[in-house]
């Protein structure tokens, strides 16, 4: 996990999955952990514990990674544990990420009731570190085609922390088996091979399980149809599917938080080209929800002014106490809008971080089916100023269904709500919109129902009204805005 914006954003993952030795990077005043090799002749039995832990940090500082755990033996027994998990951070810190461990058994087919670990580790301030791996090979398996897990005992990693090798190549479609869970990461960078028609990736549920497609240079998609279930689907860059694909219960398609103001070029945002349909599910979902700008980490062109204004985007946040100045009006386009949320006007800390909403834009050549949601909403910030909605761009043959789109500000407590972002749709090859809903409202503020961010912009367009001629709408639900909290339209957008 890190802090620091300075961070670049594609942290060096390395060592091998199924063979480690390498040693876990340190953190700042904190050392990584070390490295662990085992050939045992015989059968091997672990009661007490193997560790190769990253340092903990004893003051405000980032902890180390995980080291290596290799053991290879006859067979394996007892009750024990191999651990490699990263170290805590301490106050102010992130936690470091998890090292590596792999167990190869020759004549043995379980690992008895050994505990295997390579969790990240914990921050108090929202950034863990990411899982490690672990790597279970036994009798009957060739070398590498055991099963690898990701687990990260829980901790839910932020922005572009994940677990992967961007140092080398890894097949990925080489493992009997992939188990991501527990708020496991697994990123896939342009080097590595997936195969999502034929990888064993055990999913369990969209919370627990991520995918994170950094590139799809070695990634073959399933046709006729990719259907995400139990999983979310992340992608980093532009991605065109040339098959259908569709979001079902429980499945979630998404990109990573923007977590960097360096490096512009690798800013994540979801951009996909489906040449076929695309339908998202009831109770299945798109969604960018605080995945934009955050204070203290590139708070965004409409930040809020201080402390009490709520983060602006399409409409411009509301403010805490009697109106003042507005110094931050909206940006980004209203025809084809892609920019994200901007945060709320607090330094954040700790849980009173509130997020912009992030960035969607589906090319679709067919028919796009919205049943369930499609969303991109400011993020709460539960005791500060909250943030905006970010930008939802749909262009499509078709639209039908009745679920919702929305890219809507967050609401507050008694400080400052969001503004609403900004939604396009427009129809290539249709005049009518089905029944689907779209909001870009702003926030509320709970305690004064008079004192609401300003809508976004809502614009739709269809095969008749032609380029640049459609709806442009301003819909706040009859919420109440300060004056000067308004909706703005940018010239030449």
């Amino acid at each position: 996990g890190y802090i620091d914006t300075s961070q670049k954003p594609f942290p060096t993952t390395y060592g091998s999955p199924t063979a480690p030795v390498n040693l876990g990077s340190g953190g700042w005043h904190a050392g990584g952990g070390g490295a662990v090799y085992l050939a045992v002749s015989g059968p091997a039995t672990v009661e007490g514990t193997i560790a190769a832990r990253g340092g903990k940090s004893a003051g405000p500082w980032s902890a180390g990674a995980g080291g290596s755990i290799y053991l290879s033996a006859d067979s394996l027994a007892g009750s024990g544990a191999l651990d490699a998990g990263g170290g805590d951070g301490g106050s102010g810190g992130g936690g470091g990420g998890g090292g590596r461990v792999a167990v190869v058994l020759a004549t043995g087919t379980d690992f008895g009731s050994v505990t295997n670990r390579a969790r990240g580790g914990s921050s108090d301030v929202m950034l863990p570190g990411a899982a490690g791996t672990v790597y279970l090979q036994k009798a009957g398996q060739s070398a590498g085609a055991g099963t690898l897990i990701i687990d990260n005992g829980g901790l839910l990693t932020v922005g572009q922390v994940w677990t992967g090798n961007s140092s080398n190549a890894v097949d990925y479609t080489a493992f009997s088996q992939i188990v991501v869970t527990n708020k496991g990461n697994l990123a896939i960078f342009p080097a590595d091979t997936f195969d999502l028609a034929a990888a064993p990736l055990a999913t369990h549920n969209r919370d627990d399980t991520t995918l994170t497609i950094v590139h799809p240079a070695g990634v073959t998609f399933p046709s006729p149809t990719l259907t995400v279930s139990g999983y979310t689907l992340a992608l980093f860059t532009n991605t065109t599917i040339s098959a259908n694909v569709t979001i079902a219960s429980g499945g979630r398609l998404s990109h990573p938080a923007n977590m960097s103001t360096n490096l512009p070029s690798f800013t994540p945002r979801l951009d996909l080209t489906v040449n076929g349909d695309l339908t998202v599910a009831a109770g299945g979902e798109i969604n960018a929800d605080g995945k934009g700008y955050v204070v203290g980490q590139g708070p965004g062109p409409g930040v809020g002014a201080g402390n009490p204004q709520g983060g602006t985007h399409g409409g411009r946040g509301g403010w805490r106490n009697a109106f003042v100045s507005v110094t931050n009006g909206g940006y980004g386009s209203f025809l084809a809008p892609g920019t994200f949320g901007s945060g709320g006007g607090h330094n954040p800390v700790s849980t009173n971080w509130g997020l912009g909403g992030g960035a969607v834009k589906l090319t679709v050549s067919g028919l796009t089916t919205v049943d369930g949601r499609i969303s991109a909403r400011g993020q709460r910030a539960w005791d500060y100023t909250s943030a905006a909605g970010g930008s939802i761009y749909v262009r499509t043959g078709q639209l039908a269904g009745s679920g919702v789109i929305d890219a809507a500000g967050a609401s507050t407590g008694n400080w400052g709500p969001g503004g609403g972002g900004r939604i396009a749709v427009v129809l290539t090859n249709s005049d009518s919109f089905g029944s689907v809903a779209m909001r870009a409202c702003g926030g509320r503020t709970d305690d004064d129902a008079n004192n609401c961010g300003a809508a976004g912009t809502v614009y739709t367009e269809t095969l008749s009204q032609g380029p640049g001629k459609g709806l442009v709408v301003i819909d706040n639900t009859n919420q109440v805005s300060k004056a000067g909290v308004s909706t703005d339209l940018p010239s030449g957008s």
